[in-house]
């Protein structure tokens, strides 16, 4: 899997989208070298398969736990 930074996903997201998608690989966004985020290309079956309500729910929860980031308070 490949590693990205924030700002290397900032700057260069349709290029990464791009590169997840040609690959069928998922790109890590790391945040001060901690995980961050998952880029992961996804088709019509992978869809019928996600549990929304765990992903958006506990796993974030988790991620967020903690954090002083205040990036999703504007949102």
């Amino acid at each position: 899997m490949k590693l990205a930074t924030v700002a290397e996903a900032r700057n260069g997201l349709t290029r990464l989208m791009k590169e997840a998608h040609r690959k069928r690989e998922g790109i890590l966004i790391t945040r001060h070298g901690k995980p961050y985020a998952l880029l992961s290309p996804l088709g019509e079956p992978d869809l019928e398969h996600l549990d929304w309500d765990r992903l958006s729910r506990a796993s974030l929860e988790r991620a967020w736990e903690g954090d002083q980031d205040r990036l999703y308070d504007y949102l």
